[in-house]
Protein backbone atom coordinates (compact mmCIF):
# COMPACT_ATOMS: atom_id res chain seq x y z
CA UNK A 1 0.00 0.00 0.00
CA UNK A 2 2.80 2.41 0.85
CA UNK A 3 4.35 1.99 -2.59
CA UNK A 4 1.04 3.23 -4.01
CA UNK A 5 1.17 6.37 -1.87
CA UNK A 6 -1.10 5.33 1.00
CA UNK A 7 -0.14 7.11 4.22
CA UNK A 8 -3.19 6.55 6.46
CA UNK A 9 -6.08 4.08 6.56
CA UNK A 10 -9.29 5.54 7.90
CA UNK A 11 -12.17 3.31 9.01
CA UNK A 12 -15.65 4.72 8.48
CA UNK A 13 -17.79 5.70 11.42
CA UNK A 14 -20.33 3.01 10.55
CA UNK A 15 -17.87 0.36 11.78
CA UNK A 16 -18.23 1.78 15.28
CA UNK A 17 -21.88 2.74 15.49
CA UNK A 18 -23.60 0.28 13.17
CA UNK A 19 -25.84 -2.10 15.02
CA UNK A 20 -24.26 -4.38 15.75
CA UNK A 21 -20.95 -2.55 15.64
CA UNK A 22 -17.96 -4.27 14.09
CA UNK A 23 -16.37 -6.28 16.87
CA UNK A 24 -13.14 -6.73 14.88
CA UNK A 25 -12.07 -3.09 14.62
CA UNK A 26 -9.06 -3.55 16.89
CA UNK A 27 -8.03 -6.71 15.03
CA UNK A 28 -8.21 -4.91 11.66
CA UNK A 29 -6.37 -1.90 13.07
CA UNK A 30 -3.59 -4.05 14.53
CA UNK A 31 -3.24 -6.08 11.34
CA UNK A 32 -2.88 -3.00 9.15
CA UNK A 33 -0.39 -1.37 11.52
CA UNK A 34 1.69 -4.54 11.71
CA UNK A 35 1.48 -5.79 8.13
CA UNK A 36 1.65 -2.46 6.29
CA UNK A 37 3.19 -0.10 8.88
CA UNK A 38 0.43 2.44 8.32
CA UNK A 39 -1.36 4.77 10.70
CA UNK A 40 -5.01 3.80 11.25
CA UNK A 41 -7.74 6.28 12.20
CA UNK A 42 -11.06 4.95 13.46
CA UNK A 43 -14.07 7.10 12.57
CA UNK A 44 -14.49 9.72 9.91
CA UNK A 45 -16.40 12.38 11.83
CA UNK A 46 -18.27 12.86 15.13
CA UNK A 47 -21.31 10.69 15.85
CA UNK A 48 -24.60 12.65 15.94
CA UNK A 49 -25.91 12.71 19.51
CA UNK A 50 -29.39 11.36 18.70
CA UNK A 51 -27.81 8.44 16.82
CA UNK A 52 -25.51 7.63 19.73
CA UNK A 53 -28.38 7.81 22.24
CA UNK A 54 -30.59 5.48 20.19
CA UNK A 55 -27.85 2.89 19.72
CA UNK A 56 -26.92 3.07 23.39
CA UNK A 57 -30.55 2.24 24.27
CA UNK A 58 -30.68 -0.84 22.03
CA UNK A 59 -30.23 -4.18 23.71
CA UNK A 60 -27.80 -6.74 22.27
CA UNK A 61 -29.46 -9.09 19.77
CA UNK A 62 -32.37 -6.80 18.83
CA UNK A 63 -30.95 -6.38 15.33
CA UNK A 64 -31.74 -10.06 14.71
CA UNK A 65 -35.42 -10.07 15.64
CA UNK A 66 -36.51 -6.59 14.56
CA UNK A 67 -37.31 -5.20 18.02
CA UNK A 68 -36.13 -1.71 18.93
Amino acid sequence: MKKNGVEVIQFAKVMMVGYPHCSCINNFKGFIKTKFDLKVIVGTHPIPEKYLIKHTELKPGTHRNGRN
